[in-house]
């Protein structure tokens, strides 16, 4: 009985650190899912604004396209308007501070001047 009296406080203290290192691991778990969620936010914010951006553009008239052909800054955003053809127009929508990294774009298709649209 003697030796056993040691193994009942190694038990303990054993038993201590797993749980304290289960909750310093759940601790930095919560810290990293945090970081994450306010990271995902943030970018969600960028889109709905690029998308705001993006939406105005696709708005604009033939010749009003044809005006704003090439890269000019929106704000914050960089947008990007060119010709996919005689009636197609391409448009992108990047933050200024990464301009090769598009966040939306799309493609827009205005009619021949002097065509009505049905």
């Amino acid at each position: 009985m003697k030796g056993r009296r040691g193994a009942a406080l190694l038990e303990a203290i054993t038993a201590l650190a797993v749980a304290a290192t289960g909750g310093v691991t759940l601790a930095a778990v919560v810290a990293h899912t945090d970081m994450a969620l306010r990271r995902t936010i943030a970018q969600e914010r960028e889109v709905e604004s690029a998308a705001r951006v993006l939406t105005a553009l696709s708005l604009l008239r033939k010749d009003e396209l044809e005006h704003r052909l090439g890269a000019s800054l929106i704000g914050e955003f960089r947008s990007t308007i060119g010709r996919a053809s005689s009636d197609l127009y391409r448009i992108g929508i990047a933050h200024d501070s990464a301009p090769g990294r598009e966040l939306l774009a799309t493609l827009v298709y205005r009619a021949p001047q002097g065509v009505a649209n049905q």
